[in-house]
């Protein structure tokens, strides 16, 4: 319409300057301001500005209701996205569960690797040391809870500090029989490349224990302190922490409703599969009594396409490394779908970063909220059903009132085709004046449209948002043109352009009121309070001599009433007629590729 609207302006003016009597009359009479203000008039109508205003003020307001519900919107755009997301990739810690660990037990392991009926001093020293780190983690921190009462920590002269791409961290002690290196993290990373029967029976006993969801991490001797590049070397398992996390009790509740929803779940966590199989069949992530078996994120293929195909049957994924997250959400975004993604630790800064909605937890990583477009402040999972239907409410709605909006461009735009084509054969004047426009656009889009926009909706978001709208905004804004033009060329000649003005307003409010209730919704009694007391003071305008002064209306005979209600009802018919088809239209084209908000 930018690009319309110049051209248009110009020629709209020189149409109505002609229709005047040409150059050399309307310069000597002065009536070229009435040109320039018929070709103002159909510039107006033709911009939709109204709707860039709603837009805005309901993205806001959806804003405003959501940080009452303590979830902070740090991007507008996210709200429209919360309607279209179809997949969801969750963190398991701080997301499913809630972030709390404990320690459970503490499994010795004998030199083959099996259980063991005690736990070495040693080893408790080792643990003792680990905890007693000022910067430990969430796992170091929960294994303080288990070193019995009498055991001290040892002194530490060096550590290797834990990473989630190397799943491991390690320290060195000179204190007592613990003397020596120690290594703490993922069994099949800390056991890599080994296939010795110490190994498998570690790992077997490790796998045992996590099938139950707990998390659980090998304590191993080696006779030096590991470093970052040169890998954990050879080491010798001594002990088993089984580390359990607390399920959010409103876990299942909340992802049975994406399921619902139609919204496609994906678990992807840097645990061991089993651990987090387990969590995702506790919660019931697939539906009531189906089991979740994890896969290993390290067998993963590399290339999105591949992988795209693989996470249709792969929905729970463990030891998933961050770069992986980022391929997961990039292969899901490939498949066509809108993709979100919730965590609260550094690792999942990428993928929320680059997941169409990132959503962080308020008690997570300062990265992490800073890369997301919405954060839960109070690190509630259940918000975010409430969350969705928020998008869903504005763009349900807005979807509702940009028909208002578009239709009035679109009969604008041919009344000014009309108006400029007509110059060449039977000039004639621009059928309304800015201020008659003023009180259609009032009273048929502006109010209306932003008392539709507020209510709730749980309508599903629908692809082929924009096909929809000009689906129909487009042939009912030629049928407002045929009618407008129709009464106003049927009583100019006889009632004078005043009235014949006044008529086509009429006209256009009758046919407005009828675009509104179409666009009305479900039936509620105030939408019908709403509009029986818009077109009451449609009605009232000529008999109340302020408005009637202002918006230049003249009084309507009984006979200029009759018309104005004979061409309203048919075009009301032909309005629902337009409706029907035009959906039935836009339901049966494929959709176009939607772009991705920036």
């Amino acid at each position: 319409m930018s690009w319309i609207i110049v051209p248009m302006a110009l020629l709209l003016g020189l149409s109505q300057v002609r229709a005047l009597g040409g150059w050399a009359e309307v310069t000597s009479t002065g009536t070229w301001r009435e040109a320039v203000v018929q070709a103002v008039a159909g510039v107006v109508g033709m911009i939709p500005d109204g709707l860039v205003l709603l837009v805005s003020i309901n993205f806001a307001l959806a804003a405003v209701v959501l940080a009452r519900q303590n979830v902070l919107v740090q991007e507008l755009p996210a709200v429209e996205i919360l309607a279209r997301v179809d997949a969801l990739c969750l963190d398991k810690t701080g997301t499913i569960t809630d972030g709390a660990v404990a320690c459970d037990e503490v499994v010795a392991l004998a030199s083959d690797g099996r259980r063991a009926p005690e736990v070495p001093h040693a080893a408790w020293l080792a643990i003792a040391g680990i905890a007693s780190d000022p910067e430990a983690n969430a796992t170091a921190g929960a294994l303080s809870g288990a070193v019995p009462a009498h055991v001290r920590a040892p002194r530490v002269t060096e550590r290797v500090p834990f990473s989630s791409e190397r799943k491991w961290s390690a320290l060195a002690i000179d204190d007592g029989d613990a003397a020596g290196a120690w290594v703490l993290g993922a069994p099949e990373f800390v056991l890599a490349e080994r296939d010795d029967d110490v190994a498998s029976g570690a790992l077997e006993t490790a796998a045992a224990l996590a099938t139950t969801g707990s998390r659980v991490v090998l304590l191993a001797r080696t006779d030096t302190l590991p470093q970052v590049d040169t890998g954990v070397g050879r080491v010798a398992p001594v002990a088993l922490a089984v580390l359990a996390e607390h399920v959010r009790d409103d876990a299942a509740q909340t992802l049975a409703f994406f399921r619902d929803q139609d919204v496609e779940l994906h678990v992807v966590s840097g645990d061991n599969p089993e651990t987090v199989g387990a969590i995702a069949t506790k919660v019931e992530l697939l539906g009531p009594g189906e089991g979740v078996a994890g896969t290993d994120a390290r067998s993963l293929p590399e290339g999105v396409e591949e992988l795209a195909g693989l996470l249709e049957d792969a929905p729970v994924l463990g030891r998933v490394t961050p770069e992986q997250k980022v391929s997961i959400v990039e292969a899901l975004q490939h498949a066509g779908h809108t993709v979100a993604m919730t965590g609260d630790g550094v690792n999942d800064a990428l993928a929320i970063k680059t997941a169409d909605l990132g959503i962080a937890m308020g008690n997570g990583a300062r990265a992490t909220k800073a890369v997301s477009r919405l954060v839960l402040l109070d690190g509630r999972f259940s918000v975010l059903p409430g969350v969705l239907a928020q998008g869903r409410r504005v763009i349900a709605n807005m979807e509702r009132v940009a028909n208002f909006f578009l239709v009035k461009t679109a009969y604008s735009t041919v009344l000014a085709l009309v108006t400029i084509l007509a110059a060449f054969a039977l000039p004639i004047g621009y059928p309304f004046l800015p201020r008659q426009l003023t009180l259609v656009s009032a009273l048929t889009i502006g109010i209306p449209g932003f008392l539709l926009s507020l209510p709730p909706s749980n309508r599903r978001y629908v692809p082929g948002f924009l096909r929809r709208v000009l689906a129909f905004a487009i042939p009912a804004g030629v049928l407002f043109a045929a009618a407008a033009l129709t009464v106003y060329l049927a009583v100019r000649e006889s009632a004078g352009e005043e009235m014949a003005r006044t008529l086509a307003t009429f006209v256009t409010i009758g046919l407005g009121m009828g675009v509104v209730v179409l666009g009305m919704g479900e039936w509620v009694w105030w939408k019908g309070v709403m509009v029986a007391v818009l077109l009451t003071a449609g009605l009232a305008a000529p008999y109340v001599p302020l408005a009637a002064d202002f918006f230049l209306v003249e009084r309507p005979s009984a006979e200029h009433w009759a018309l104005v209600a004979v061409v309203v009802a048919v075009g009301g018919a032909l309005l629902v007629a337009v409706r029907w088809a035009g959906a039935r239209w836009a339901s049966s084209r494929s959709e176009p590729e939607v772009a991705k908000i920036s």
